[in-house]
């Protein structure tokens, strides 16, 4: 087994990360206001699958991925509209088949400009219609050297996302996001500068949340992502995005401007890649 065919996929993991919606975020705020998040993100695999072969011996991943995430919103012509940064960070731990398969150090990936515009925004009728766009930037560690993996990717990504909200007075809320990611090629993958290529993907994300109070919020979600094939020099090494999970949120405002959300996920029928067994993630969000 070459473990250098892996170099790639926790960095589509730390975008993935980056795109997914958690009850609330597409909620339109005022003019004029300004979020700093700071997210970390923990995951943990058992095991790892290609063309069909599961390895479980002496084969474990762990995710330990930061995300610092800067938004402002305004407006265009009189619609909701912001624009933000997200910067990722973190470490991975893992083997395959004995093999390491770790970062050197904590690194930085791929920085990320993106925006949402609101075209439909009715809070009488409390729905919505988002379009959002987020762009890695290939900016962030990437090496060569197969004794390593990298979080940069060494190329850029582009994600499209649509995203419907509905509400009702009673509390629930059902959002609803659709998502389009595009790749770059990478033509210095490995130390022998060879090309690797990955074919679109595509995910559907589903959150139905209940307010249970002005401040508290819990959720149970599913999200459902295919393709990303993945090759080198035209040949599939067996890695795709191909994975289902599901997903239970709860967040609280502990101050008027301060709230901390946190999510519990479980990833299974996973096709071509590390299991996803348990994740985690911690959210911090300032608003001034």
């Amino acid at each position: 087994m070459n473990k250098k065919i892996l170099l790639l996929s926790c960095f589509i993991s730390m975008h993935v990360i980056a795109e997914d919606i958690e009850p609330g975020d597409f909620t339109p705020a005022p003019k004029g206001t300004n979020l700093f998040l700071l997210y970390w993100n923990h995951i943990n695999s058992n095991s790892l699958k290609l063309n069909g072969v599961e390895f479980k011996d002496q084969t474990d991943q762990k995710l330990n991925i930061g995300l610092l995430r800067l938004v402002h919103f305004s407006e265009i012509a009189g619609m909701p509209f912001n624009y933000q940064l997200i910067v990722p960070f973190g470490k991975v731990d893992g083997q395959l088949a004995g093999n390491d398969l770790k970062t050197k150090n904590t690194q930085f990936g791929d920085p990320m400009l993106g925006f949402v515009l609101w075209p439909y925004n009715n809070p009488e009728k409390k729905s919505s219609l988002g379009i959002a766009s987020i762009t890695a930037l290939p900016w962030g560690h990437y090496s060569q050297d197969s004794r390593y993996i990298s979080l940069g990717a060494n190329t850029w990504t582009q994600d499209f996302q649509f995203v419907y909200t509905k509400g009702w007075n009673s509390g629930y809320k059902l959002e609803t996001s659709f998502d389009i990611y595009l790749y770059g090629k990478n033509d210095e993958y490995g130390p022998l500068n060879q090309t690797l290529k990955v074919d679109n993907s595509y995910k559907t994300q589903v959150w139905f949340s209940k307010d249970i109070s002005p401040i508290t919020n819990i959720g149970l979600g599913y999200s459902y992502t295919t393709g990303g094939d993945q090759e080198i020099d035209g040949l599939k090494n067996g890695l795709n995005k191909d994975i289902q999970k599901v997903r239970l949120s709860g967040s609280h405002f502990f101050t008027k401007t301060d709230q901390l959300q946190a999510e519990i996920n479980h990833g299974f029928q996973n096709k071509g890649g590390y299991d996803q067994e348990l994740g985690f993630q911690l959210r911090y969000l300032k608003i001034f």
